[in-house]
């Protein structure tokens, strides 16, 4: 268990990560930018030209050894030589060039009597200039000094046509582009790390003190690319009624449907589903509830009221055109003087709010006016609402309810985020019942010994054999009666 909630915690990271990607390439950027405009600025070009000289003793020795070393202490010094002051006061006064606007510099190749000698300058006229002139005079004074040397010269001295250094700004570009990117990823890593949310569903009864109404598994449509992106960019709503939802997840809405069942008592029961924060699923499963309640021949009125991010209009893609527009209930347009209607191929009253609708708030007396409304045609008000923390319109719609309950993403909200909601909502009139625990990511093992494979059945209609009917009934209370003593129970 700690092994895999180890790897859970690390995907998670790598998904945070992974989320944070832009302010990462930002920080890259603009750090990069900065160590080249910096780089280019305290650039100072620096020339050089340089030698080499092969020293041997012309000495008689009596073995090829002893004249090898001989040759190392000559060439020793002719570095110590170049290195003096003397040595550039003369060739300074040879050259013309000043002492301050270049230096000389000789070192000996280890293992060897081969000599290298190099001149620096801003001007590569001069670094050349005076490697010349040092070329020529140091083999004069060593020959004065010892008369038992031979020179002999490897490379001819050549101006440089480029100065030292001269990709260091490119260098820093890169250097500075990493440095941005990996000191912002690491902040990520360790504020990922440290960031309190929830991983297992016990956590909710543990830390909270509240009711876990039901655990609804991950569902993933298909590869693991695929996997990563829905993660990544939020997913689509998952139907049980559809081709992608896994009897596992069918299973685990049918477990909310009879939490919520349990609640009804005399009248219809009005619920209202929301979050901490957004994408954590809530419209999703209202959606689900709504059609395991409606597969049940209950009769059911699915509300959406998150006027700021209307999902419900994408999730019911076929049937939004024929559902009912809250907004012409909402408004005091032509709702009110329409019959009710529903939809047979979900068998739910759908009251959809317009995508690309003006995000005006509705008014609470007209909301709670339309739930009383609806109270004569359905068994079950599902009401899907904003996020509670971010919009007051959750606890307003929750004092015309009679319960509410929270969807709690795995890995999403904080701990304080979802105290602080939970307290919002009991707070309300309506009765908090408790959490859904939404998108558990289960171990391989539970998947394989679950209902998610092997046994092959589920619920619901599936592949060819899926009712696409798109035929809208009027809906009045009598009607409503005779649909309900029509068709077979699916349990």
């Amino acid at each position: 268990m700690e092994t895999q909630i180890s790897l859970k915690k690390a995907y998670y990271v790598l998904l945070d990560v992974l989320r944070q990607i832009k302010w990462m390439i930002l920080a890259a950027a603009v750090c990069a930018a900065a160590a080249f405009v910096i780089a280019r600025e305290t650039f100072v070009p620096t020339y050089v030209s340089s030698t080499s000289y092969f020293v041997e003793s012309t000495e008689e020795t009596a073995t090829a050894y002893t004249r090898f070393v001989t040759s190392q202490q000559l060439a020793r010094s002719l570095t110590s030589l170049v290195s003096t002051v003397q040595f550039r006061e003369l060739v300074s006064g040879r050259t013309g060039v000043p002492q301050k606007d270049f230096s000389i510099s000789a070192a000996l190749v280890p293992g060897t009597n081969l000599v290298e000698i190099e001149c620096r300058s801003k001007n590569p006229i001069s670094a050349f200039l005076c490697l010349k002139d040092a070329s020529s005079l140091y083999p004069e004074l060593m020959s004065d000094m010892s008369g038992r040397v031979s020179f002999t010269m490897m490379r001819e001295p050549k101006i440089a046509f480029m100065p030292t250094g001269s990709s260091g700004a490119v260098r820093a570009f890169v250097i500075g582009g990493l440095a941005g990117f990996f000191a912002v990823l690491a902040v990520f890593v360790v504020i990922s790390l440290f960031r309190k949310t929830l991983n297992e569903p016990k956590e909710l009864r543990e830390n909270f003190n509240t009711v876990l109404l039901q655990s609804v598994p991950y569902e993933s449509r298909g590869g693991a690319l695929r996997f990563v992106k829905q993660d990544y960019f939020g997913e689509k709503g998952i139907l049980i009624n559809g081709i992608d939802s896994s009897p596992a997840y069918e299973e685990a809405i049918k477990g909310l449907r009879n939490k919520i069942t349990a609640e009804k008592k005399d009248g219809a029961l009005v619920v209202i589903g929301t979050s901490a924060l957004p994408n954590e699923g809530k419209s999703t499963i209202s959606a689900n509830l709504a059609l395991a309640l409606a597969q049940q021949k209950h009769r059911v009125a699915l509300l959406d009221l998150d006027i700021y991010n209307s999902s419900l209009s994408d999730i019911f893609p076929k049937n939004s055109e024929h559902a009912n527009q809250i907004e012409d209930y909402i408004f005091g347009k032509s709702g009110w003087s329409s019959p009710v209607k529903i939809d047979k191929n979900t068998g739910i009253m759908l009251f959809l709010g317009k995508k690309n609708a003006a995000r005006r708030a509705y008014p609470v007396g007209e909301v709670a006016r339309l739930i009383d409304y609806l109270k004569s045609y359905a068994d079950f008000i599902i009401v899907d609402t904003p996020p509670v923390l971010l919009f007051s319109d959750s606890a307003e719609t929750a004092d015309f309810c009679d319960v509410s309950m929270l969807i709690v993403r795995e890995h999403h909200a904080t701990e304080n985020q979802i105290s602080d909601a939970i307290s919002t909502l009991k707070g309300a009139r309506a009765e908090f019942i408790g959490c859904v625990y939404n998108g558990e990511r289960m171990s391989a093992s539970s998947r394989r010994y679950g209902y998610g494979s092997g046994y092959g059945y589920g619920y619901g209609v599936r592949g060819n054999e899926k009712q696409k009917s798109e035929h809208v009934e009027k809906l009045t209370p009598e009607s409503f009666v005779s649909n309900r003593n029509g068709g077979d129970d699916d349990e």
